[in-house]
């Protein structure tokens, strides 16, 4: 339920369920106590659920703040619901707010338990739960602000209804979630803003300004006097500041952890934060930022040193009257005792008299101004005499001290209402058994009436007389009269505060009546020293804020005066950033700031002379890059070098001819050859005054007035291209940087200048090339390492598919025509590589395509007709295959006759011997003829039937038929074989040959002692044959044309054919393979042959058909 604000003569009347809701809610027997300093329990959700309005206005006011804060938090973000998969996480972290905020209570009592003022209820204290911040605190790091705000509000329902019954609480921890959440997303670059990225700090910068925030709550909730609602919020500022601070600081200190293991916000632009951005807002920010802490610790320490200060002047003031007002006390009750003793002296004797005894006591009554009225009772308490007569009437307590015989005096109410606190005097009458009693008004006495007035000039508070038993004898207020005296009991002698039953406090002094068990109690409401201390206090505040008003309008005003040239300046090199050189900085000045703008100033202009110079060398550059034609070029150049310099004219005088820029004077043109030759001797000079230079120039053509002039020689490396020099109507100095800047410009003409010369050199050589390409009978073409064509002479259009021009730039894909030459233009190859390409009209291209070194180009393919040469080779394979037929018949008859001569007679050892030689030499001719018939059909193709072939037996069966010949001449025959071999696809008779050729090499060429091996591996689709020898080797100079037909090596003392390695390596490329050598003169040689696992036989067939 929502309460309204009550006003505090309303609260006794306020419903009985308010009270029960305020009842019960934290268990002080089940909760830990520390102390005294704090004790710790469950909240819980006892009670009725209740929202109180503020009592005072400024609590409305505070409703509007956080109000505006939570606005503000939620300005910049689009209310929605969360992400998907955060909404598990804010549904949770909505429900754990209200558990949270009542799971574990921390209370740190107040000063001296403070009641609320005006307010019936329990002495307060400062309480938080333990993890209530810690839900928002998580959503506004893991989620943003809207949903920190939502949790924050919801806990702070559940904690304002609950346990504090106040309508601000929620709204108050939303903002303080709001404020948390926008300090922790800030992106600021600078120190301040990165700590308040960090939920700790920002948690502890939160805590303390919301603890001063509830400090106003509190003050918004009090009841009473103004003064007294602000004791009562001051005595718990430090509680309530600590209780803030220990709830956000743990909640942070959390956050911190999770921070660190789950993603938390991190800002996705880093900016510097408003304070930082520039001069005067971080002057200001500092002087605001010290002035508030400064302002506030000085505020508040003289609101102590005032309140310290009334204190000891309002002590003063009541021990001053307590004691001046109990002097006067013993002597009434001295003349009291005096005078009811006399009384009752002069009643001895009389006894039974009563008539006598009224006239005693009239008497008495008479003289004596002290009593309002007397009596005389007896034993028993029966009234004997009483005057005026009629007037009195017998209480108890009279009675019982009149029997009691003892001298004493009563306080008795007054019987009638005219009458002030009866103060009763009874003494005993000597002999008779009888009493005198006395009453007197203690309101209107003449002995006590200074007493009275010295209590009532007390202004500041109340003065009162406490009897022995505590009670009011003496107060302003007749209601109080008998009432218990609100601070008796208290320490005597002393100042002391206490609290009041309406729960203010007030300064007590009690000052105890020599002889007698009475105290005089003067005591002075809190709100008086606050309201003393406030003034104080008030006036000090109204002086400072005006002083800092003025300050820091002042700051501002001063810092944006003194920063005015640097603002400029930054202007001006944001200008000077976009290119533009021509801001000019007026600032003036002999302090720090006139002294950078002067130097910033000096580095604009040195920065724009600069830039010139740098753009005049770009321009050169430029230019002289752009066109190659000097006509063109220098001119322009010439003209930049004018406009920067302001020379009257600016001559490039070259070998070739000469280039101006400006007309100058007349007659200057014939200082062109003086000055080139001046220049190529001396270098580079400087003449300030020309006319007289007669020794070293011949002036005798100028004409008009020359009054300096700078040369500069133009060269490229050692070579003197000419002189660059710039002449002058006036006086002029030269700076080391001018001259400096046209020697780097005339280095730049040189470069340029020698580069135009290659280039034209370089063009000469283009065309010449050109013309040879287009005049050569073979295809030349160029591939870039892009795969495109790049250059093509007409003689490639035979395997283009176009003009020679139109395919430059083409793909080579679409460019070339025979896929064998597409293939070899592309395969990714550093070695040379050949082969033969049929074009049209049945011509055969012999195609070489090698790397270009370097790799940028490409490739280069020259492609030459060897159509006449494939005609005579097939006319040679034809003619030896002819004779070698022709030969086999006559070889065979002569074998045949050499063999049987020795059946027909003896034959002497001279006749065998030569018949011998004859069997050798038809044995090698037979041979012979074998291989250029077995050379013939390999080329042909014919025979070659491909069937699976065991390596590891081919390998074998040749190992044990060379073994007898390797065993003969003393060699060392090994094998090496894979044992996971798969079968291979091959002719396997061609196949056993290749090897055999091989291996009979090696041991042909290997002396004795030496080995040859023989392995046999698989690797990547190919199988690998290497035959290694230790033999003499073969020269690098032999091995390129290891594998032609009859080639042999020129010191060869082994007889042989020249045909086996040919036939080695037609057999290998029938089988679509490689063989290759390696091999070290002196040390061995090795010979691989690799060849696919898998030959298809419809390859192989359309080769035979292409052959055939």
């Amino acid at each position: 339920m929502l309460g309204r604000a009550v006003p505090p003569e309303e609260i006794p009347a306020m419903p009985a369920l308010i009270s029960k809701s305020l009842q019960g809610l934290y268990n002080p027997a089940a909760a830990l106590d520390f102390g005294g300093l704090m004790n710790v329990g469950s909240w819980g959700f006892g009670g009725s659920f209740y929202l109180a309005l503020p009592t005072r206005d400024i609590g409305y006011v505070l409703i509007a703040v956080y109000l505006l804060l939570i606005v503000l938090g939620l300005r910049h973000n689009r209310l929605s619901l969360p992400k998907k998969s955060d909404r598990a996480l804010f549904l949770g972290l909505l429900v754990s707010a209200p558990i949270a905020s009542a799971l574990l209570a921390v209370h740190f009592p107040g000063a001296e338990g403070l009641a609320y003022p005006g307010r019936p209820l329990a002495p307060a204290d400062a309480s938080f739960p333990l993890f209530g911040a810690f839900p928002w605190i998580l959503a506004a790091g893991l989620l943003g602000e809207p949903f920190a705000i939502a949790v924050a509000f919801l806990g702070g329902l559940a904690r304002g209804g609950w346990m504090v019954q106040r309508l601000l609480t929620p709204f108050s921890i939303a903002a303080q979630a709001a404020v948390f959440a926008w300090l922790i997303r800030r992106g600021y670059a600078d120190w301040p803003g990165r700590l308040a990225a960090r939920p700790l700090p920002s948690a502890l910068a939160v805590g303390l300004l919301f603890g001063v925030m509830r400090t106003i709550e509190n003050f918004a909730y009090s009841g009473g006097d103004f003064f007294d609602a602000l004791d009562y919020s001051l005595s718990l500022l430090g509680p309530t500041l600590l209780a803030s601070v220990i709830e956000m600081s743990i909640a942070g200190m959390i956050a911190e952890s999770i921070r660190s293991l789950v993603p938390w916000h991190r800002p996705a632009q880093i900016q510097s934060g408003p304070y930082n951005r520039s001069l005067a807002a971080r002057m200001v920010a500092v002087i605001i930022t010290l002035g508030l802490i400064g302002g506030s610790a000085l505020t508040y320490g003289n609101w102590l040193l005032a309140r310290s200060s009334a204190t000891d002047i309002i002590s003063d003031q009541m021990e001053q009257t307590a004691r001046q007002a109990g002097e006067g006390i013993p002597f009434f009750i001295h003349t009291g005792r005096t005078q009811i003793r006399d009384i009752a002296a002069s009643m001895e004797g009389v006894g039974g008299r009563d008539q006598f005894m009224t006239t005693l006591l009239a008497d008495a009554h008479r003289s004596l101004t002290f009593f309002t009225r007397l009596a005389v009772l007896d034993s028993s308490g029966t009234v004997l005499a009483d005057w005026p007569q009629g007037s009195v009437t017998i209480h108890g307590e009279i009675l019982a001290a009149a029997k009691a015989r003892v001298p004493q005096e009563i306080t008795m109410a007054p019987d009638r209402a005219d009458e002030g606190v009866q103060l009763v005097f009874v003494s005993p009458v000597i002999g008779p058994g009888s009493s005198v009693v006395g009453w007197t008004d203690l309101a209107r006495n003449p002995l006590l009436q200074p007493v009275l007035a010295r209590l009532a000039a007390y202004q500041d508070g109340q003065a009162l007389i406490a009897d022995e038993r505590g009670r009011v004898i003496s107060h302003p207020d007749p209601e109080q009269w008998l009432e218990p005296a609100e601070f008796a009991g208290g320490p005597e002698g002393v100042t002391f505060e206490a609290t009041g039953s309406g729960g203010a406090r007030a300064l007590v002094y009690s000052h105890p009546v020599e002889g007698y068990p009475w105290s005089v109690i003067v005591s002075t409401p809190q709100r008086t020293l606050d309201t003393l201390a406030f003034a104080t206090t008030a006036n000090l505040f109204i002086l400072l804020v005006t002083i800092g008003g003025v300050f820091i309008v002042g700051v501002h005003l001063m810092s944006r005066r003194l920063t005015r040239p640097l603002r400029q300046m930054a202007s001006t090199a944001e200008s000077i950033a976009r290119g533009d050189l021509n801001r000019h900085i007026t600032t003036k000045g002999e302090d720090e700031i006139g002294r950078l703008s002067t130097s910033f100033e000096h580095m604009r202009i040195s920065l724009k002379a600069r830039l010139e110079e740098l753009n005049l060398l770009l321009s050169t550059s430029q230019r002289m890059s752009e066109s190659f034609d000097l006509d063109q070029a220098l001119p322009v150049v010439l003209g930049k070098i004018r406009d920067l310099t302001g020379a009257e004219s600016v001559r490039l005088v070259l070998k070739s001819g000469t280039y101006k820029a400006g007309q100058g004077g007349r007659g200057w043109e014939s200082l062109d050859a003086g000055i080139q030759e001046l220049t190529q001797e001396r270098g580079e000079f400087v003449l300030e005054n020309p006319s007289r230079a007669g020794a070293v120039l011949d002036l005798a053509g100028v004409q008009d007035r020359l009054d300096s002039l700078i040369a500069i020689p133009v060269s490229h490396e050692d070579e003197f291209l000419g002189a660059l020099w710039l002449g002058y109507r006036t006086p002029r100095t030269f700076a080391a940087s001018e001259t400096k800047l046209l020697s780097i410009v005339a280095g730049q003409l040189g470069i340029s200048l020698a580069n135009v010369g290659l280039y034209h050199r370089a063009e000469q050589e283009r065309s010449r090339l050109m013309t040879i390409l287009e005049s050569t009978p073979d295809a030349v073409i160029v591939t870039d390492s892009s795969g495109r064509i790049s250059l093509a002479n007409p003689a490639a259009e035979a395997v283009l598919t176009g003009r020679a021009d139109d395919m430059v730039g083409m793909p080579i894909r679409d460019a070339i025509g025979p896929p064998e030459l597409r293939k070899l233009l592309t395969r990714p190859t550093a070695s040379e590589e050949a082969i033969e390409i049929k074009a049209e009209g049945g011509r055969v291209l012999y195609a070489v395509a090698s790397e270009v070194p370097g790799g940028e180009t490409g490739r280069v393919c020259v492609l030459s007709d060897v159509t006449q040469f494939k005609i005579l080779d097939t006319l040679k394979s034809e003619f030896v295959s002819t004779v070698s037929h022709d030969l086999r018949a006559p070889l065979t008859l002569m074998r045949g006759y050499a063999t049987m001569l020795s059946n027909v007679g003896p034959v002497n050892d001279q006749q065998q011997e030569f018949l011998d030689k004859i069997l050798t030499s038809v044995d090698r001719m037979s041979k012979l003829v074998d291989d250029l018939l077995d050379l013939g059909r390999i080329e042909t193709g014919i025979g070659l039937s491909l069937e699976p072939v065991e390596i590891s037996r081919v390998a074998q069966d040749i190992l044990d038929s060379f073994r007898p010949q390797a065993l003969n001449k003393r060699v060392s025959l090994e094998i090496e074989l894979d044992d996971s071999m798969e079968p291979v696809q091959a002719d396997p008779m061609l196949l056993r040959q290749a090897v055999s050729n091989l291996v009979d090499n090696a041991i042909k060429y290997t002396a004795s002692g030496g080995r040859v091996i023989l392995r046999a591996e698989q690797v990547d689709g190919r199988q690998i044959f290497q035959v290694e020898d230790t033999g003499v080797g073969i020269a690098p100079a032999d091995q390129p044309r290891l594998f032609e037909k009859f080639f042999r090596l020129g010191k060869d003392d082994t007889k042989g054919s020249g045909l086996g390695l040919a036939i080695v390596k037609s057999i290998v490329e029938q089988h679509h393979g490689r063989v290759s050598v390696e091999s070290r003169l002196g040390v061995g040689s090795k010979f691989t042959i690799a060849i696919p696992l898998l030959l298809q036989r419809k390859q192989v067939s359309a080769e035979n058909k292409a052959h055939a």
